[in-house]
């Protein structure tokens, strides 16, 4: 694993501790995560922009349909951030996409999302739980383990590049 991969799951298990204690992250994690997740892509900036900028079309798209959808839920205006998600899970997002190929980061969303919800339900059977879910600090510490699975036991799987992905697919 490289050193910048290092820095990088560290920045992210520190994200999942923060946000495990205090359902709050110091901000200026997310700008050096993204920074780390740059670095650690190793391309050139012609070859991860592209991934970055549909990675962030699709928060804003994600973000647009969940608040029309709460909005007509409710019947009046929802202000997202105020009643459902945290800024620091948008900036983690942001962030990770800098590193993540747009079909990885499409699916570590969606299987994240999942685990996270199947991980909640099952902690709310047995213990009464806080209604806020440290959404970021689990993403986190799912691609820290997606990271180092992937390098210690060598699947072949590049989160910073589709083609292992379409391969299995197609």
């Amino acid at each position: 694993m490289g050193w910048m991969k290092v820095v990088l799951c560290l920045l992210m298990l520190s994200i999942f501790l923060q946000d495990l204690r205090y359902r709050a992250v110091h901000w200026w994690l997310f700008p050096l995560l993204l920074l780390c997740g740059i670095l650690a892509k190793g391309t050139i900036i012609s070859l991860w922009m592209p991934d970055f900028f549909y990675n962030l079309g699709f928060c804003v798209l994600q973000l647009l349909l969940l608040t029309l959808y709460l909005s007509a839920r409710q019947g009046r205006f929802v202000l997202i951030f105020r009643e459902h998600l945290g800024i620091g899970d948008l900036l983690f997002l942001v962030a990770v996409g800098a590193y993540l190929s747009f079909l990885n980061f499409l699916l570590f969303y969606v299987l994240s999302l999942v685990l996270i919800a199947l991980f909640e339900l099952v902690k709310g059977y047995w213990a009464e739980t806080d209604k806020k879910i440290p959404l970021a600090g689990y993403q986190g510490l799912l691609l820290v383990t997606a990271i180092a699975a992937n390098e210690w036991f060598v699947f072949g799987i590049s989160l910073t590049d589709d083609a292992w992905l379409l391969n299995y697919v197609l």
